[in-house]
């Protein structure tokens, strides 16, 4: 009996000793599990889907898929940016939630890990919420470097190996993510470079044939004046005695049709209108013209967008032509490059209009501000040699009436700083 109790005793020690063993070995295993069910489910996604995938929406089956598999965490968000500027800047892409905030830094001593390893993990807790951790995967690709973030909500305080389990479970789908978004992105930037340059040539081929055509056609009458004028002075004197009515309507319709000519020309630099471009206004989301002027102005400014607005007005639209629209943007900033410094672009939302404000101090004399925002609200140039010097700003006042967009620039000669208002309308339920 008591060989059989001391074997008994030793029995559920190595119980005790190896069930936790076990148990650690059983979740390790449901965590490898839930990977590669997570991994066969993105794979499944973009076999089916190819080049033509829209990113946010596999986000949010990734999380929906997690929500399903997994009830101990709660996958909240995903997001992912890519490295737009040489100054650390990244700007978000895609995301399985509306976001205002484009924009995330890193820090010197992790660019500087970056580029020395190619590939970056951060986590960190989020203060805002009790046992939340934001994870980034970095990777440098093809001299880009695209980010996935992930927020993660935990309803009690994370294990050691479950900090281990989720890092290797993210970095795994963090791997597919980069080159799906890599892939696409590349694919994607060239297929829209050749067809327009393709929609390029033949719209340009297009208008110069029509050109000619109403050019030649206005030549009728100047033609007809150079052949008289050839003629021997004899004969056209005599044909100038007889035919006195006629030369003085071919001189008037020579006349009119060079003014014709210089209209047409006029018109064409006046509005800049590739033959490309689409002229049509509609309804274009806030968020969507956000995301332009966003990526512009920290392009080329380098500096981010003030706002005063939530997640709640992601809905908003505004009547404009983008193209349009985009124009007159790139035209303000390259004079903001050109002409100032101390840079700030604000965008403030009000019950009926949308408010961008463009604002820098001269770098320069004053005067060259001065006189670009004097030509911006003339109501023409003074000068055909003005007309030259000044087209983007000819452009930019054409295209913003064609879109109802309300222009103020003034420059404040105390401070020396210029100010732009774009004013846009937002329609409402009854217009």
């Amino acid at each position: 009996m008591a060989t059989a109790g001391i074997f008994y005793g030793i029995y559920i020690l190595l119980l005790l000793i190896l069930w936790p063993f076990c148990f650690f070995i059983e979740e390790q295993q449901q965590w490898e599990d839930f990977r590669e069910q997570m991994n066969g489910m993105i794979d499944a996604y973009l076999g089916s889907h190819k080049i033509s995938i829209h990113t946010h929406h596999l986000y949010r089956q990734i999380i929906e898929f997690w929500r399903k598999n997994n009830r101990d965490f709660v996958l909240s968000e995903i997001s992912s940016y890519v490295q737009r500027t040489s100054i650390g800047m990244y700007l978000l892409i895609h995301s399985s939630v509306f976001q205002w905030d484009r924009l995330m830094r890193l820090s010197d001593s992790e660019e500087a890990e970056l580029n020395d390893k190619l590939i970056l993990k951060k986590e960190h807790p989020i203060s805002s919420k009790k046992h939340s951790v934001e994870y980034l995967f970095l990777r440098k690709l093809n001299n880009s470097v695209y980010v996935i973030k992930y927020d993660l909500i935990r309803y009690n305080h994370f294990s050691p190996f479950e900090s281990r389990a989720v890092e290797h479970l993210l970095r795994s789908i963090s791997g597919r993510l980069v080159n799906l978004i890599a892939f696409t992105y590349e694919i994607k930037r060239a297929a829209r470079q050749v067809e327009e340059q393709n929609i390029s040539k033949k719209a340009y081929v297009d208008t110069a044939i029509n050109t000619l055509h109403f050019i030649r056609n206005c030549l009728s009458p100047i033609v007809t004046l150079i052949d008289f004028l050839k003629l021997p002075k004899k004969e056209r004197d005599t044909l100038q005695q007889a035919e006195s009515s006629l030369l003085d309507g071919l001189i008037e319709a020579a006349n009119n049709d060079y003014l014709r000519i210089k209209n047409h020309a006029d018109k064409m630099l006046d509005t800049n209108l590739y033959p490309f471009s689409n002229t049509e206004v509609s309804e274009i989301p806030i968020t969507t013209v956000y995301d332009e002027l966003s990526e512009k102005v920290m392009g080329h400014l380098k500096i981010p967008i003030s706002h005063n607005m939530d997640e709640d007005v992601p809905n908003v639209k505004v009547v404009v032509n983008l193209a349009d629209l985009n124009t007159i943007f790139m035209d303000w900033i390259r004079n903001m490059e050109k002409y100032g410094r101390n840079f700030k672009v604000e965008w403030q939302l009000c019950y009926n209009e949308l408010l961008i404000i463009f604002s820098n101090h001269s770098n320069e004399e004053l005067r060259n501000l001065n006189h670009v925002v004097e030509l911006l609200m003339n109501d023409s140039p003074e000068t055909e040699h003005t007309r030259k010097k000044t087209h983007g700003i000819v452009e930019m006042r054409s295209r913003a009436a064609h879109n109802n967009i309300l222009i103020e620039a003034n420059v404040d000669k105390s401070n020396g700083e210029g100010r732009l208002n774009l004013i846009l309308k937002i329609p409402t339920k009854h217009e």
